[in-house]
């Protein structure tokens, strides 16, 4: 079953992660029944998580409510936020949401130290903000890659790839994302490290349409699941 395949693999990711010391915090992925027979894989129950990744551009105070609320699949080791929820009916992906939003700072060692002590992440960073007057600053730098394809429609591919926050940019891209393949790609070329996990990432069938397959567009081949022997 789809759905319990996409829980899987982000889920999985979270114990690569956590073996690589990338992970700070995380929220355990799973299947929420909705009508109709359709199925929400996410991290929570709660619709009003979705008003925060609508705005377009968001400013760090977006960042921090993000992490206070914990509206997150995982919260990186250094400050980064991923999340990742999709939607399946009958056996295929109708909608998903991956976004990587960058950490909008860096810190020093003596900051993230503080978390040892019993600080939280989000007091290190509501300090270190306010400290350097950056609450009211634009964020730069976020991947957003959606799939909908109830709302495709010219110049609104199916699958599309938002880049800093731009909402009105969306780059063709061939197909629906698999989790795998979404958290490979960040961390190759944000982390320097590849993914390596007991099954390789799923492909799913094409929903570019021809126009958009001649202009320039994001590709990637299809390739079936399979179990990565030793890992």
């Amino acid at each position: 079953m789809i759905a319990n395949e996409l829980a899987r693999d982000i889920n999985e990711i979270k114990q690569f992660l956590d073996r690589q010391d990338l992970l700070m915090d995380w929220n355990l992925s799973k299947i929420v029944k909705l009508d109709k027979g359709k199925r929400r894989i996410t991290w929570t129950e709660d619709d009003a998580f979705i008003l925060v990744f609508n705005s377009g551009c968001m400013k760090v105070e977006d960042y921090l409510q993000i992490v206070r609320e914990r509206c997150f699949s995982y919260l990186l080791c250094d400050g980064a936020l991923v999340q990742m929820t999709y939607a399946v009916r009958y056996g295929s992906i109708t909608n998903h949401r991956l976004l990587y939003l960058p950490c909008p700072c860096d810190f020093a060692e003596e900051e993230m130290e503080g978390l040892s002590e019993g600080e939280s992440f989000d007091d290190v960073i509501t300090g270190h903000l306010e400290r350097s007057a950056l609450k009211e600053a634009r964020m730069a730098g976020q991947i957003r890659i959606d799939c909908d394809y109830a709302a495709a429609k010219p110049g609104h591919p199916v699958t599309h790839v938002h880049l800093s926050g731009f909402s009105s940019c969306r780059i063709p891209v061939t197909a629906p994302i698999s989790p795998l393949l979404f958290m490979g790609f960040i961390l190759r070329h944000f982390y320097k490290t590849e993914l390596v996990t007991r099954y390789k990432p799923t492909c799913y069938p094409s929903s570019i349409e021809p126009k958009e397959r001649n202009s320039l567009h994001l590709h990637h081949e299809e390739q079936r699941a399979e179990a990565v022997p030793g890992a």
